[in-house]
C-alpha cells in the first residue's frame, strides 16, 4: 500500500511537471514569434517610412572584438570608475543626438566620438543584441563604458548614443538596463532627448529626399552648407496620408521606453530638443549639466556659452508654415487628434 502511494505521488508530480514544462515551452514560442513578428514589422516600419540615412559617425566592431574577443565570451575589461562619468544619450534618429553629444562634450570640458554602439538602425541594432545573447548579464555595457573611460581619461563624460528600437526590449538589452539601474559609484546616467515627433518625422522625410543629397549636420560657419539645407528644407510638400499612424507609432514607442525606464528606477533626466536649440536661454542646458554631475563643469553658462559650444548647428526653421507648404493640409490632418498641438 505504500508503495502504491508512493507511487500515486510520484505520478502526479509527473504529470504536473509535463503541464509545467508544456506551459513553459509555449510561453517561450510565442515570445519569439511575437519577437519575430515585432522586429519584422519594425524593420518594414524603419525602411517604409524612415530609411533613416543618418551616418553611424563611429564603427565600433574593433571594439566588440577589443573588449570580448574572437571568442564572443565577456570578460571583466577593467572596473568602471566615477570619472569621467559614464553617460546614454538616448534619443529617435533625427533628434538631434549628435549635435547634443558634442556640446555636453564640449562642455563638460573635452568632446568625444559619436558611438551608437547598440546600432544606427533597426537591423544592426537587433544582430548587435543577437550578438551579445542572454546570457551576458550586462557585461557589454560595463566592458564598454570601461573601455571609453580608458580612452579618454581627461573628458568630463564618456558614453554612447541609444536609439530606442523595439530591440530595447531584448533580453541582452534588458541585462544593461538592470545594471544601470542598480549602478551606484558610479551611476550610469540617462539622457532622454524628446523632440516633436512631426519635426521629427519631417526631418526624415527631407533627408530622406532621392532627389538631393544632404549632409546629415552642417558645421558651424559653413554658410553654403547651412542655405543648401534650409533651400530643401523649407516648403516640403509632407505626405498626410498615414501621417498619424506614423505619429502614434513614434508615440507609443516613446511612451513605451519612458515607462520601462520608469519601472526599472534608472535615473534619467527629460530634456526638450526645442528648449535646447530654440530658446533664448540656457536653463535646459543647466538642468542637463546639472544631471550629469561631471567634474570641473561650470552651470552658470549663458545661451552664448552653448552657441561657441558648438560644431554643429541646427538646419531646419522653427515654424512649420515655413517648413511645409501644406501646412494647412496637416493641420486639418491633425485636427482632433492627440497630435493637434505638434503643429505650430
Amino acid at each position: 500500500m505504500f508503495s502504491f502511494r508512493i507511487f500515486k505521488r510520484l505520478l502526479v508530480l509527473a504529470q504536473l511537471a509535463t503541464i509545467i514544462i508544456t506551459v513553459y515551452l509555449a510561453s517561450q514560442l510565442l515570445d519569439r514569434n511575437f519577437l519575430e513578428q515585432q522586429k519584422l514589422n519594425d524593420d518594414i516600419f524603419n525602411e517604409n517610412y524612415w530609411n533613416e540615412m543618418e551616418e553611424n559617425e563611429e564603427t565600433t566592431d574593433h571594439v566588440f572584438e577589443e573588449i570580448y574577443g574572437s571568442s564572443n565570451e565577456g570578460k571583466s575589461y577593467c572596473t568602471l570608475k566615477p570619472d569621467p562619468v559614464p553617460v546614454i544619450l538616448m534619443g529617435l534618429g533625427r533628434s538631434g543626438t549628435s549635435p547634443t553629444w558634442q556640446i555636453i562634450g564640449n562642455l563638460t570640458g573635452q568632446e568625444t566620438n559619436s558611438y551608437e554602439y547598440t546600432g544606427s538602425s533597426t537591423k544592426e541594432s537587433f544582430a548587435f543584441f543577437d550578438k551579445i545573447g542572454s546570457d551576458d548579464g550586462g557585461t557589454w555595457l560595463l566592458g564598454f563604458m570601461c573601455w571609453l573611460q580608458k580612452h579618454n581619461p581627461n573628458s568630463g563624460i564618456i558614453g554612447f548614443k541609444w536609439k530606442p528600437y523595439p530591440s530595447v526590449f531584448t533580453k541582452a538589452s534588458l541585462n544593461a538596463l538592470i545594471v544601470i539601474a542598480r549602478s551606484i559609484k558610479p551611476r550610469i546616467r540617462i539622457v532622454r532627448l524628446k523632440r516633436n515627433l512631426l519635426d521629427v518625422i519631417i526631418s526624415r522625410y527631407k533627408h530622406n529626399n532621392e532627389k538631393v543629397s544632404l549632409s546629415p549636420h552642417c558645421i558651424a560657419g559653413d554658410d553654403k552648407c547651412l542655405q543648401y539645407h534650409l533651400k530643401f528644407g523649407t516648403g516640403i510638400k509632407l505626405p498626410t496620408k498615414g501621417l498619424v499612424k506614423q505619429l502614434e507609432a513614434l508615440n507609443n514607442n516613446e511612451h513605451d521606453i519612458d515607462g520601462l525606464l520608469v519601472e526599472l528606477d534608472i535615473s534619467h533626466i527629460l530634456v526638450s530638443y526645442e528648449e535646447l536649440y530654440y530658446s533664448n536661454h540656457a536653463n535646459e542646458w543647466i538642468k542637463l549639466l546639472t544631471f550629469l554631475e561631471a567634474k570641473y563643469t561650470s552651470i552658470n553658462i549663458t545661451r552664448e556659452n552653448v552657441n561657441r559650444a558648438m560644431r554643429w548647428v541646427p538646419t531646419s526653421v522653427y515654424k512649420h508654415k515655413d517648413k511645409v507648404s501644406n501646412y494647412e493640409e496637416v493641420k486639418l490632418t491633425l485636427n482632433g487628434t492627440q497630435f493637434s498641438h505638434l503643429i505650430h
